[in-house]
């Protein structure tokens, strides 16, 4: 059990009816606690906590095929975890507190958005990291658009301002929208 409360949770992309469907299906709960917890969603078992945060976790994702998961915290660190193993593969420090890690639908990059206003992209494949400054602090950000066209949506809605910006990959351009 975590011993502080519970932030956000997420199942696995996993189990009967997936893509995916020799994994057993999962719930990763992120906590206050500074820990992920992968729970058998089946028995409720925990089958394994990964506790390397030194700060509350505010974000988990699941890679795509399940057998990875990253994970955001105010630590500014977006860490990534073999679930098989539990081993830590990657961790990238921003320079800010995470607030949201994602996806895209290959499973080759990883999104978060940080408290300092930008927005990072972990290319795994290529070891390359592409940073995008916002006028606005964003706190949550939709997946990858799987259109072929590597286009990125993401979103803040601040108390006083509410942005939608679409960031193009391949054409390295981006456009925002605002509203106050």
């Amino acid at each position: 059990e975590h011993k502080k409360e519970v932030y956000t949770i997420k199942w696995s992309p996993t189990g009967p009816g997936t893509k995916n469907p020799d994994i057993p299906l999962m719930l990763a709960t992120a906590s206050y606690d500074h820990t992920v917890k992968l729970w058998n969603a089946t028995t409720g078992e925990c089958i394994r906590t990964f506790n390397m945060h030194t700060e509350p976790v505010y974000s988990v994702a699941f890679s795509p095929d399940g057998k990875h998961i990253a994970s955001g915290s105010f630590d500014k660190r977006v860490r990534v975890w073999e679930i098989a193993t539990g081993l830590l593969e990657k961790t990238y420090r921003g320079d800010g507190g995470v607030f949201e890690v994602c996806w895209n639908q290959e499973g080759s990059k990883i999104a978060a958005c940080f408290s300092n206003n930008t927005i990072a992209v972990l290319d795994l494949s290529k070891k390359e990291v592409l940073t995008i400054t916002t006028m606005f602090l964003i706190y949550r950000y939709n997946e990858f658009v799987s259109t072929g066209l590597s286009l990125f949506i993401f979103a803040s809605f601040a108390s006083s301002n509410h942005f939608l910006g679409i960031w193009n990959f391949r054409a390295k351009i981006g456009r925002a929208s605002c509203r106050e």
